[in-house]
C-alpha cells in the first residue's frame, strides 16, 4: 500500500552539516506533514562554529514538498542537556506525538513507517512509551517484528507527550534510589556499577546529556520500549571532528547498517522485556587472547570473501559486533567491500570513508576504484582514486599509469575541478 507519513518529525541539530544534510536527504524522501527544526547555538570562544550552526538551519530552506516547517532556533549555546530537553518539550506543547531524529542517526526508510504504525497502536497504551529505530544488538532472534526492553534507546525514535511527561530532567529521586539500591535488582552487577557512575554523574552534572534522565525515569516507571527485529538506524557521528559525546571513530554503533524492515508488522504476543545486556557483562580478553581471536575472525572473514559468499560476510559482522569488545579495521574492510560487491554503494563508500580517514589501509581500496570502474560508475571510480591519492602520494609507475589510463576515459572538464588530486596527474 501507499504510504504517507503524517506523523510529525522533530529534528534536532547544531554544528555539523555533513552529517545533518545527510540525515535530512532521508526526511526529504519520507516527506513529513509537519517537521520540527531543533537547532542549538554557537559556543563562545569555537572559530567558524557560527558559520556552521547557520550552514545546518539551512536545511530549512530545502523544504521543497507540502509541509508545515517550524523552527526553535537558540540564539546563545545553551548545551545538549537543556537544548534537547526544551527542544522536544516545545515540539510536545505542539502536538501530541512525534518522531524524533538527531543529526547523526541515519533512518532507513521503513523506519518512518514503523514509528507511525506502532505510535498508533499503542497510542493508548501506557506500559510503552518508546518506540526505538535500533537494535542496539544487531540481534535478530525474534518471533515478531518487534520485542521490548526495559529502557529506551533514543537515537532514531519515537513517543508521546504522556511519555516525554515521566521526563525528570532534574533525577529529583536519584539519590534515594541509589541509597536503596534498587537497580542492583534490574542490572547485572557489572552493569550496574557502569550504570550507577553514570547516572551520579549526570545528577552532579559532569556529563551535560539529557538521555540518562529520560532514562531512568522509564526504568522508574516500569515502562517497555519497543526495539525492531531490524536495525534501522545508524549513528553516523562517531569519529566526526565536531562530534560532542562520539568521539570514537571505531565505536561499534558507527557499522550498525541502516536496514528495511517487513511489512506487514508481526506483532508480538507477549509484552516481556528481555534482557539486553551483554557486552558490558562479557569479562575483558587477556591480550594473547585478543591476538587468538582477531586471528580466527580475520580468517573467517576472508574465507567468506574469497567464496564470494558476501551475504555470509554481513552476517558474520553483525556476529562480530556482538562478540568482540572492541572493533579491528580490516573487520570494517571486509564489511565495506562486501556492500561493494553487493552494489551497496552508499555503504561501501561511507565505511571506507571512514577507515580512509583514520589513515588505514589506503592501497587497500585501489579495488574499490577498480570495481567502480569497472561497473562504469566513474563519479564513484574517480572519487575514490581522489581519495586514495589524497592519502597515498608517492605511489610507483605501474600504479600511476593505470590510474592515468582509466582517468583518461572520463570527461576531463569534469574531474579536473571535483577531483583535484587526480588532475594533479595529468
Amino acid at each position: 500500500m501507499d504510504f504517507k507519513l503524517t506523523t510529525p518529525v522533530a529534528f534536532i541539530i547544531f554544528n555539523r552539516p555533513d552529517v545533518t544534510f545527510k540525515v535530512f536527504e532521508r526526511i526529504r524522501r519520507a516527506k513529513p506533514t509537519k517537521l520540527f527544526l531543533i537547532a542549538d547555538g554557537p559556543r563562545d570562544g569555537r572559530a567558524g562554529e557560527a558559520e556552521k550552526c547557520e550552514k545546518c538551519r539551512a536545511v530549512k530552506d530545502k523544504v521543497d514538498w507540502d509541509c508545515e516547517v517550524y523552527t526553535n532556533f537558540a540564539e546563545k549555546n545553551m548545551g545538549c542537556k537543556d537544548r534537547v530537553y526544551s527542544g522536544i518539550s516545545w515540539v510536545f506543547e505542539n502536538v501530541e506525538e512525534s518522531i524524533i531524529l538527531e543529526d547523526d542517526c541515519l533512518p532507513s526508510m521503513s523506519f518512518f513507517r514503523f514509528c507511525q504504525e506502532l505510535l498508533e497502536k499503542y497510542r493508548y497504551d501506557t506500559r510503552v512509551t518508546v518506540i526505538s529505530g535500533r537494535n542496539p544488538e544487531w540481534n535478530e532472534d525474534f518471533e515478531g517484528s518487534y520485542k521490548f526492553k526495559s529502557w529506551p534507546s533514543t537515537w532514531g525514535w519515537a513517543t508521546w507527550k504522556r511519555s516525554w511527561d515521566l521526563m525528570d530532567i532534574k533525577m529529583t529521586h536519584w539519590l534515594k534510589i541509589k541509597k536503596s539500591g534498587y537497580l542492583k535488582k534490574i542490572f547485572p552487577p557489572k552493569s550496574y556499577v557502569h550504570g550507577s557512575n553514570e547516572y551520579t554523574s549526570t545528577y552532579e552534572g559532569k556529563i551535560n546529556t539529557w538521555d540518562y534522565q529520560f532514562q531512568l525515569s522509564n526504568i522508574l516507571n516500569h515502562t517497555l520500549c519497543v526495539i525492531p527485529k531490524k536495525n534501522m538506524v545508524r549513528n553516523i557521528g562517531h569519529g566526526h571532528p565536531d562530534a560532542t559525546h562520539t568521539g570514537d571513530p571505531l565505536n561499534k554503533a558507527k557499522f550498525y547498517i541502516e536496514e528495511e524492515i517487513e511489512f506487514p508488522l508481526v506483532h508480538p504476543k507477549i509484552m516481556i522485556p528481555y534482557d539486553d545486556i551483554t557486552v558490558e557483562t562479557q569479562p575483558r580478553l587477556a591480550d594473547e587472547e585478543l591476538i587468538q581471536e582477531f586471528q580466527e575472525r580475520d580468517g573467517n572473514f576472508k574465507r567468506l570473501i574469497n567464496a564470494g559468499d558476501y551475504d555470509g560476510v554481513l552476517s558474520y559482522f553483525k556476529d562480530t559486533l556482538r562478540n568482540v569488545e572492541r572493533l579491528q579495521p580490516p573487520y570494517i574492510y571486509y564489511l565495506s567491500f562486501a556492500c561493494l560487491m553487493k552494489g551497496d554503494y552508499e555503504h561501501a563508500t561511507d565505511f571506507s570513508e571512514d577507515l580512509l580517514r583514520m589513515g588505514v589501509m589506503p592501497q587497500s581500496f585501489i579495488i574499490f576504484a577498480q570495481v567502480f570502474f569497472n561497473r562504469k560508475h566513474f563519479d564513484e571510480c574517480f572519487e575514490m582514486w581522489d581519495k586514495i591519492l589524497a592519502r597515498m602520494p608517492n605511489i610507483d609507475d605501474n600504479l600511476r599509469n593505470e590510474i592515468i589510463r582509466e582517468v583518461q576515459i572520463g570527461v576531463e572538464n569534469f574531474f579536473k575541478e571535483k577531483y583535484p588530486h587526480v588532475a594533479k596527474l595529468l
